[in-house]
C-alpha cells in the first residue's frame, strides 16, 4: 500500500509536469526573436521567462557552439603568435607570458591555452571537430593532457578518428577514461617502468609512538594502490551512511554535514579498523566474496595475455569500447590485470567488442548480487544524461511484469531518482547494438546534447 501510494505521487505530478510543457509549447513563440537557432544577438537574450524548454534548449545549443568556435578562433591566434615570433618582440620568455600581459590571464590558465593552441594546430581534425561543435573545449584539453608523452603524441593522428567517435557517443567522464586507457596502450613504456620500480620499492610501517598512539606510512605500486584504495572506499563508504542515518533520526531530512557524529578523518581511521577486523574475523572456511571489480574488455584482455610481445609495436586499440580498469574508474595498465587477478581479492568483469558485459543469466524477480555488482562494475554512474549520480540501482529496461529478464542485457544502472521517474514518466535508457547508452523521451525522440 505504502509503495502504491508513492507512485501515484509521482505520477500525479508527473502527469502535471507534461500538462505544463504542453500548455507551454502551445504559447505564442513565433514572436520571441529567438525561437529558431540562428546567430543571437547577446545583448538582447532577455525576456526568456514563459518559453518552452525546446527554446532553451536551441538558445544554449547555439552559444555552446558559438563558444566553441571563438575558442578555437583564440587558439588559431595563439599559434600564429608562437608561429611568427609575436611573443618576442616585448621580451616574453614564451607564449603563455605574452597572453598573461596581454589578457591579465592567470598563469594556469594562459599554459592551458597555449597547449590547446599547439595541438590544435598540429592536429587539422581536432581543429576542425572544435570549430564545428562536435566537441568541447574540455574534450581538447583532455586529449592534450594525456598527448603529452611523446610517442603518444607522435601517434595522435592516427588515433583521433576513433577518439573523436568516443566524444560523439559517451559522457565527458567516459571520455576521460576512453583517453587514459589509449595513452597508457600505446605508450605503455614510461608508466610500466615507473611502476615496476614503485612496486620493487613497496613498503609499508606501522610506528608506535612514545605517548602509546601509532602512525602508518607507505608506498604501494598501481595496481596495489587501487586495490587498497576500492576497498577501502566501501569501508568508508559504510561509516559514512551510519553517521547519515544517525544525523537523519535527530535533525530528519534537515540533516547537514554538520550534523554527523564524526569527522571525515575520524570516519576514514574507523574505516581503516573495519577493514581490519572484517579480515580477522573467522569465516569458517568459507570463500570471501571479492571486494574490487576489474573491467576489461577481451581484446585487451588478449593483449595482456601476450607473454611474448614484440617490443617495437604498441599493442591495437581500437576506440571506445576498451576498458582497463577498477569500477569506480580508476585506470589500471592492462598488463597488471592479469596480476591483480591472481593475487587479490578482485572480480574480473570482462566486455565483448560493443563493450556489454558477459551474459549472466538469471531468472529470478531481483537481480542477484552477482548481477548488481557486475552492472555498478560496468558503470560508475547512473546513465541518465546529464546525471553524476554515482549510487546507482539496477533497473529492468523491459519490466520484469512484461516479461523482462534480471540479467545484465536488460539491466539498465539509475540513480534512485531516476530509477523511480523512468518507472511513472515513460523515459527508457537502453544499451543499443554498438554498446551506446540511449534515453528515449515518451514520445519517442532521444536525449542528446548539441
Amino acid at each position: 500500500m505504502e509503495r502504491e501510494a508513492v507512485c501515484e505521487t509521482w505520477e500525479e505530478q508527473f502527469s502535471q509536469l507534461l500538462r505544463d510543457a504542453d500548455l507551454t509549447r502551445d504559447a505564442a513563440e513565433e514572436g520571441f526573436p529567438f525561437a529558431h537557432s540562428g546567430d543571437i544577438d547577446l545583448d538582447t537574450v532577455v525576456g526568456l521567462d514563459g518559453v518552452s524548454v525546446r527554446v532553451h534548449r536551441d538558445l544554449l545549443s547555439t552559444i555552446e557552439s558559438d563558444l566553441r568556435r571563438l575558442e578555437a578562433a583564440r587558439a588559431a591566434v595563439l599559434a600564429s603568435v608562437e608561429r611568427q615570433g609575436h611573443h618576442l618582440v616585448d621580451g616574453h620568455r614564451g607564449p603563455a607570458a605574452w597572453l598573461r600581459a596581454t589578457t591579465d590571464a592567470s598563469p594556469a590558465m594562459s599554459h592551458r591555452l597555449v597547449a590547446r593552441a599547439r595541438l590544435l594546430a598540429r592536429e587539422p581534425l581536432l581543429d576542425t571537430s572544435l570549430r564545428s561543435g562536435r566537441i568541447s573545449v574540455e574534450h581538447v584539453d583532455i586529449v592534450a593532457h594525456y598527448a603529452q608523452p611523446e610517442y603518444a603524441a607522435d601517434n595522435l593522428t592516427d588515433y583521433l578518428p576513433a577518439l573523436l567517435d568516443a566524444a560523439d557517443n559517451l559522457p565527458f567522464d567516459d571520455f576521460v577514461l576512453v583517453v587514459r586507457h589509449w595513452q597508457l596502450t600505446v605508450d605503455p613504456g614510461a608508466e610500466l617502468d615507473a611502476d615496476e620500480r614503485a612496486h620493487a620499492n613497496r613498503r609499508f610501517r606501522l610506528r608506535r609512538r612514545q605517548d602509546g598512539s601509532w602512525s602508518a606510512s607507505g608506498d604501494l605500486a598501481s595496481v596495489d594502490g587501487v586495490i587498497l584504495d576500492e576497498t577501502f572506499q566501501r569501508f568508508l563508504a559504510a561509516e559514512t551512511d551510519a553517521d547519515w542515518r544517525s544525523a537523519r533520526e535527530l535533525k530528519g531530512d534537515l540533516a547537514t554535514s554538520a550534523d554527523l557524529p564524526r569527522s571525515l578523518d575520524q570516519r576514514r581511521a574507523d574505516a581503516l579498523m573495519a577493514m581490519v577486523h572484517h579480515a580477522a574475523r573467522p569465516d569458517a572456511g568459507t570463500t570471501p566474496e571479492p571486494l574490487v571489480n576489474l573491467v576489461v574488455d577481451v581484446d585487451t584482455l588478449h593483449d595482456a595475455m601476450d607473454d611474448a610481445p614484440d617490443p617495437g609495436d604498441a599493442p591495437s586499440w581500437t576506440g571506445q569500447h576498451r576498458h582497463a580498469r577498477t569500477a569506480s574508474g580508476h585506470p589500471v595498465h592492462p598488463r597488471y590485470i592479469l596480476h591483480a587477478v591472481l593475487v587479490g581479492k578482485v572480480r574480473l568483469v570482462v566486455l565483448d567488442g560493443a563493450g556489454r558485459v558477459t551474459h549472466v543469466g538469471r531468472t529470478e524477480r531481483y537481480f542477484t548480487p552477482a548481477v548488481r555488482d557486475t552492472v555498478a562494475a560496468l558503470h560508475r554512474r547512473c546513465r541518465h544524461p546529464g546525471c553524476t549520480g554515482e549510487r546507482v540501482q539496477t533497473d529492468h529496461v523491459d519490466p520484469w511484469s512484461a516479461g523482462g529478464a534480471s540479467d545484465p542485457d536488460n539491466a539498465a544502472p539509475l540513480c534512485g531518482f531516476h530509477n523511480r521517474w523512468h518507472h511513472v514518466s515513460g523515459y527508457r535508457t537502453r544499451l543499443d547494438a554498438d554498446g551506446i547508452w540511449r534515453t528515449t523521451r515518451p514520445d519517442g525522440t532521444e536525449m542528446r546534447g548539441i
